[in-house]
């Protein structure tokens, strides 16, 4: 997934579920991105506990 383009760049999904996906991406890019570009940020959230 291209999160700038907002494509699908390799692999496919259905239909229904690309375009779902796509406009989740474009409702949620500006925090997509700054995560990309932050990835330090992201070291700060804690891991969940697996039993």
């Amino acid at each position: 997934m291209d999160i700038r383009e907002g494509a699908i760049t390799k692999g496919s999904l259905p239909r229904r579920q690309a375009l779902a996906l796509l406009a989740w991406v474009e409702q949620h890019r500006e925090t997509l991105m700054w995560n990309w570009d932050h990835p330090e940020a992201m070291k700060k959230i804690p891991s969940p506990i697996w039993k």
